[in-house]
């Protein structure tokens, strides 16, 4: 017979509710925050380096063996009034403080601290379009296969406008669904929402055109080339043949998109394509059609994708094309 209270205690023993700060590793907190505050891996990465630059700061590191208020608060002050830190930086450590103190039981009322004013939009900088057949199209690498990687990959985080670096590297084979006809879906893993799915249904050009840098032609005459016992089925893979962390494909990319515009980031194509659909909108609608816009690009809340109308507005008067079509000429398979 099944000891049932022997189980539970070993469950217990294993997934402790309230962990002790001075015998608990940063790798306890990270379980902790993924089994009982059920943040997202991505989410837990990104709070674990920031708790690791905190605990090496040079003025007033972040004792999480023996987290003191006063201490916060000090480095707190520290950051934004010497360092001159961004409220989104300011932020993220604050986020990530409460991650340990839900981790340690500690009550969060009294580490009460208050973000300064922070902009209520970001000032959305985004290149033109042919910025991005240049950067579609640029010579990346002397190596034929690094230098068409780089080229696929900015063209279809601009032409899919999902979240780079992380959506890119949780793609697989078995998310794209091509027929003999060349029509098909995608179906992208959401890191940023715990790993949910949503289905889009690209451009033809985009999925399987042979003349372009479509998923298909990627997968049939590039991804092979490099494939070997540790490629698994991710879509995306190093010249080593392995597939890419979230961490090093960011860091690849904005080397590389840097190198043809100097104002390029990793999450640009994202805001990029979702001007761009806004102004194709305004181009067949006559009006901005934010619910097709807010679909694609898989925002939770219509309030998100209205933040893009003023910057759509401003490109559209200097440039009222359709930003997809332009971004695309002279841009043949190589």
């Amino acid at each position: 017979m099944v000891n049932v209270s022997l189980i539970k205690n070993q469950h217990k023993l294993k997934n402790p509710i309230k962990l002790i700060p001075k015998t608990s590793t940063f790798e306890n907190v990270a379980f902790h925050a993924e089994r009982w505050q059920r943040l997202s891996k991505s989410s837990i990465d990104h709070r674990l380096r920031c708790a690791r630059r905190m605990s090496k700061h040079l003025v007033y590191p972040i004792n999480f063996k023996n987290p003191s208020y006063e201490q916060f608060i000090a480095y707190m002050d520290y950051r934004e009034r010497i360092e001159g830190s961004s409220g989104y930086a300011l932020m993220n450590d604050l986020r990530t403080m409460q991650m340990f103190l839900r981790a340690f039981d500690i009550d969060q009322r009294t580490w009460y601290y208050k973000l300064p004013v922070m902009p209520r939009h970001k000032k959305r900088k985004v290149p033109f379009p042919e910025t991005v057949h240049e950067l579609c199209n640029h010579t990346y690498s002397k190596d034929s296969y690094e230098n068409a990687l780089y080229q696929y990959l900015m063209f279809h985080n601009f032409f899919i406008g999902w979240r780079v670096p992380s959506e890119p590297c949780a793609m697989s084979i078995k998310d794209i669904d091509i027929d003999n006809k060349g029509r098909g879906s995608l179906i992208i893993t959401e890191t940023k929402k715990r790993y949910s799915k949503r289905m889009i249904i690209p451009e033809r050009y985009i999925l399987s055109a042979p003349t372009y840098k479509s998923f298909k032609n990627w997968i049939d005459h590039w991804r092979p080339k490099v494939e070997n016992q540790h490629s698994g089925d991710a879509l995306y893979l190093q010249p080593n043949g392995r597939p890419f962390t979230v961490r090093y494909l960011g860091k690849k990319l904005s080397e590389n998109g840097k190198k043809v515009w100097p104002h390029y980031q990793p999450y640009i194509s994202r805001h990029w394509c979702a001007v761009s659909l806004l102004i194709r909108t305004k181009r067949e609608c006559k009006t901005w059609d934010t619910r097709r816009v807010q679909r694609y690009l898989g925002h939770e809340k219509s309030s998100t994708t209205d933040t893009y109308i003023e910057f759509a507005e401003e490109y559209y008067r200097q440039e009222p094309k359709d930003w997809f079509l332009h971004a695309l000429r002279k841009q043949k398979k190589k």
